[in-house]
């Protein structure tokens, strides 16, 4: 089965408002949508965040490599790129992790299988982490509060929570509100790397340190593992992290930091990377909550024994990729039902995905 050709689409989509957390501010959601096609008519496909990088512009410069190579050869196919890119790897690991989900999703399809069975998994209802609390600093604690007690009447075990970060005292008495509003569930807080020094950093955290939260998640940014590690003795509250680590060194590191290991296949070497994250985190003994992207992370939770959750942005504007995809999610009562049709879960309606773009590109 050769590959004939590459086609990626830039496809943002705008938000309903900015999304602010520090300095960081985005206004629209940069998915990269990449198709890759085979000589017997087998597609595979891929979503990605693009996050500020020229992941287009990657993968076009990736693309003439493997064209004409066996897709069935995966992972020889990636082993190569990852070998002749070393020295730019840092630049192009989104771009092979694009091309490895493709490369998966086509191996999946070819064995007329869903990716979690390809992989050996089983589980059929996968249990999701609902996340919520999207715009605090603009909403009134009335509506955060009613938000939470909605998500845990509709059955989502888990629910995280946006920190607003603007005032440390402000933000745990919003917590310890939002606590209570979870009762019959379980809160956690993303702090989106709001900290570069440590001592802010445990000053914040202290005040929410006895709320009983399940983690908080994202203190520093995940190449600051050790003021992590320093913050995380100093805490009972668990510590996660791990969704822009680019290599299994990376995650390596970030262990010896973290409760919680946060995993996400478009950023950290594809499907192999991921699995190879988990099994690490398993023998550390951490658990795992995979990043976002449930139609692909439900697969990798549904194949292992230690990602119990998957993560879900209840609210559809907020991370509006299901406007890509042929066929909604099944889910209910706080879990996702697993779908048997063959494939990564990236069922891309092409036409839709064409649409939505601004700006193309076929190798």
């Amino acid at each position: 089965m050769k590959i004939t050709g590459l086609d990626i689409l830039d496809c943002p989509i705008e938000l309903p408002q900015a999304i602010r957390f520090k300095e960081i501010e985005m206004r629209a959601r940069d998915y990269v949508v990449l198709r890759l096609r085979t000589d017997t008519g087998v597609e595979g496909f891929s979503v990605s965040y693009a996050r500020g990088s020229p992941l287009r512009e990657a993968i076009a410069i990736l693309g003439p490599k493997i064209l004409n190579q066996d897709a069935l050869l995966h992972r020889k196919i990636v082993q190569s790129l990852q070998q002749n890119y070393i020295p730019a790897q840092a630049a192009f690991v989104r771009a092979i992790s694009a091309i490895d989900i493709a490369l998966w999703d086509i191996a999946a399809k070819t064995a007329e299988l869903p990716l979690y069975r390809h992989l050996g998994g089983s589980t059929k209802e996968i249990p999701l982490a609902a996340v919520a609390g999207y715009f605090p600093e603009t909403r009134p604690e009335d509506d955060l509060e009613a938000e939470i007690k909605a998500l845990v009447d509709e059955g989502y075990g888990l629910i995280k929570m946006c920190l607003p970060g603007d005032d440390p005292v402000a933000d745990a008495r919003l917590m310890k509100r939002l606590i209570k509003a979870a009762e019959g569930s379980r809160l956690a807080v993303d702090a989106h790397w709001m900290w570069s020094d440590f001592n802010p950093a445990q000053y914040a955290c202290s005040l929410l340190d006895d709320l009983g939260l399940d983690f908080i998640e994202d203190p520093f940014p995940p190449n600051l593992w050790r003021p992590t590690k320093d913050l995380r003795s100093a805490l009972r509250t668990p510590l996660a992290a791990g969704e822009d680590v680019t290599s299994l060194a990376g995650f390596q590191d970030l262990l010896e930091a973290v409760d919680i290991l946060r995993v996400d296949a478009t950023a950290s070497g594809g499907v192999p990377g991921a699995l190879a994250a988990i099994d690490l985190a398993e023998k550390s003994g951490r658990s795992v909550l995979p990043h976002v992207f449930l139609p692909l992370h439900s697969h990798l939770v549904a194949a292992s024994s230690v990602a119990t959750f998957a993560e879900y942005t209840t609210e559809p504007l907020i991370d509006p990729y299901a406007r890509l995809l042929k066929n909604p999610l099944n889910i209910a009562d706080g879990k996702m039902v697993m779908s048997e049709e063959p494939g990564n879960g990236w069922q891309v309606d092409w036409d839709v995905a064409v649409s939505l773009s601004f700006k193309s590109v076929t190798v």
